[in-house]
């Protein structure tokens, strides 16, 4: 086989990955839940969450007005600039609305496995049931993933209907993080 030809299978075969990680989220729906996990992302300068933040917050919330949710869960880290994702992610589901006695804070989910156990750690302590992960519809795949190997699982999916440019690479970055997640999360060394 010509080096062209294995290029051509390589990147067909890695076009068809990626698809299907897409597809996971793209297809995701959400079912009537205890509780919904929304997971961190940017911060603004001004302690604002970002335009995308911002979308899977109101995602939840939405869940939440319609009932398919009844306890929201924000998880994030410290980040650099010293704002606390969670703390951030929770007053601004409290100015829409959100009673703050249906949020749970958690300020240590710095990455998805993290947020997968702290989000089990909470479901045993207040027996949820079922969960919806709420976040990027690229980053659905992984977040069963790690979310199931942590014993969850009624698990479902809703994404925010944001999209930018940005995602494309996120879409790559997913089709590498999820084979090392599979090898951290299975010991396998």
């Amino acid at each position: 086989m010509s080096y062209r030809k294995l290029f051509l299978v390589l990147l067909f075969t890695g076009a068809v990955y990626l698809g299907a990680i897409v597809s996971v989220g793209l297809t995701a729906r959400p079912v009537v839940s205890d509780l919904a996990v929304v997971l961190g992302n940017e911060i603004l300068a001004n302690g604002r969450p970002s335009a995308r933040l911002q979308a899977r917050l109101d995602c939840a919330v939405d869940l939440y007005r319609r009932h398919l949710a009844q306890v929201i869960l924000v998880s994030g880290g410290k980040e650099k600039s010293g704002f606390d994702e969670a703390t951030i992610m929770a007053q601004y589901l409290a100015e829409q609305g959100v009673p703050m006695r249906d949020i749970r804070i958690d300020s240590k989910g710095i990455n998805t496995i993290a947020t997968a156990i702290n989000t089990s750690s909470l479901v045993r302590t207040e027996n949820f049931s079922r969960i919806i992960i709420v976040t990027q519809y690229y980053h659905i795949a992984r977040c069963l993933f790690a979310f199931h190997k942590e014993g969850l699982e009624s698990l479902s999916a809703d994404y925010p209907r944001y999209f930018e440019i940005g995602d494309l690479p996120s879409i790559v970055r997913e089709g590498v993080a999820l084979p090392v997640y599979f090898i951290k999360m299975s010991g396998i060394d």
